[in-house]
């Protein structure tokens, strides 16, 4: 029940006369301290929906109708992802409408749950672990026009998504830019170093770790080792006996193993190999999903999870 700050808000309504592009409209809003928001600019007239979403929670209302001059007061209570429901899955591709080649680098994220990936190389993606049931689904990346549709995720089943985006660069205003809390402190980095149930490394740490490999960094103090030669060698979690692939995320956001460019301009780089140590604010590294936490479980396995955070 207690308030809170700095989650996102998301109106959607379905588009009207007028309208053009994508299939749906929205508006986003941060709340404030107080778990308090207002969401101005939903036309007059048009029924719509209501999300909330915080790292591994969220929340939503559906069918509500924008009135003239009118103010609506609504609560919303946010609950874990994945409560109370069956999982699904959902995988496809994103491409340039024009062209047909696939889009790297878009992010697809499942709504009312917040839960997000990042495509291949290819423009390939997949989602595992999603609850089944209702979702909002939006596609975007930068230079092209989002899209925002609906769509139902079936337990046990894998829904197939093909997403053609239309450019739409744009030439931004110069802005003032002001410091703020940085990527580690905005996702709670602090606070889940301070319960202790993985291994993390400051960014104090990774300076005085210049120069060196992070998988040798992660070898020196956890159980992931690099299984066989080359760069694009996979991570292994070899605790307790087992021999699994670890997957690894980079700044909340699950990174597709073979997507990345490496140093000297080759592709197909792991996450390890576009970084040094002092790329990075900080790293957690958790041993299975057991000690995962709540917001980080999404990106992770039973295998556990390797956070990279960006300076």
């Amino acid at each position: 029940g207690e308030p809170v700050g700095g989650g996102r808000v998301i109106a959607y309504w379905a588009p009207g006369e007028g309208d053009s592009g994508v299939d749906a409209r929205g508006l986003e809003v941060e709340t404030d301290p107080d778990g308090g928001f207002l969401v101005c600019g939903v036309p007059v007239g048009r029924n719509y929906s209501l999300v909330a979403t915080l790292p591994g929670r969220a929340a939503s209302i559906e069918g509500l109708r924008s009135v003239a001059d009118s103010v609506v007061d609504i609560d919303l209570s946010l609950r874990p992802v994945g409560a109370d429901s069956a999982f699904a899955r959902l995988e496809g591709r994103v491409s340039d409408a024009k062209t047909g080649a696939g889009l790297a680098l878009a992010e697809v994220e499942v709504l009312p749950y917040g839960l997000r990936a990042m495509t291949d190389g290819g423009g390939a993606f997949r989602m595992d672990r999603l609850p089944a049931g209702a979702a909002n689904v939006t596609v975007r990346r930068i230079g092209y026009r989002p899209r925002f549709l609906s769509m139902e995720l079936k337990e046990g089943a894998t829904a197939t998504l093909a997403e053609k985006l239309v450019s739409a660069p744009n030439v931004l205003p110069d802005v003032e830019v002001k410091g703020t809390a940085g990527r580690m402190t905005r996702h709670g980095f602090l606070e889940r170093e301070k319960l202790g149930f993985g291994v993390f490394w400051s960014g104090e740490e990774l300076t005085r770790l210049e120069g060196r490999k992070l998988n040798n960094v992660l070898a020196g103090r956890t159980s992931v080792r690099t299984e066989g030669p080359g760069a694009n060698a996979p991570l292994i979690n070899t605790s307790r006996g087992r021999r699994c692939r670890i997957p690894i995320a980079v700044d909340g956001v699950l990174f597709i193993e073979g997507s990345g460019q490496r140093r000297g301009g080759s592709p197909g780089a792991s996450a390890l190999d576009l970084f040094q140590p002092e790329d990075l604010s900080g790293i957690e590294f958790y041993n299975s999903r057991a000690v995962t936490p709540v917001e980080l479980q999404h990106l992770g396995t039973d295998c556990g999870l390797i956070a990279l955070w960006t300076k």
